[in-house]
């Protein structure tokens, strides 16, 4: 638990820095972050919400919310950050 905390501060503390050149999605880096840690924990729920990734990321698109660098962004940003925390 304290470890995913801290994951999810360095996410959103990385975003904030990183908001200065590029507004990262949120939302995909979240869903990224959550597939690979639930991955970890119990494969089949991690799958399926890695499934719907590029669903949220369309629709960040489709509302024009964000470019695809920004969302692209967020779904690396998200990756790293975990598969930092769950093979850490």
């Amino acid at each position: 638990m304290l470890r995913g905390s801290a994951a999810v501060a360095v996410l959103l503390g990385l975003a904030v820095v990183l908001n200065r050149w590029i507004k990262l999605s949120n939302h995909v880096a979240f869903a990224m972050f959550t597939g690979i840690l639930l991955s970890r924990l119990a494969l089949g729920w991690g799958l399926g919400v890695l499934v719907l990734v590029p669903f949220v990321a369309w629709s960040r698109l489709a509302l024009s919310r964000h470019t695809s660098h920004e969302v692209l962004g967020g779904m690396v940003l998200g990756a790293l950050v975990g598969a930092v925390a769950a093979w850490a």
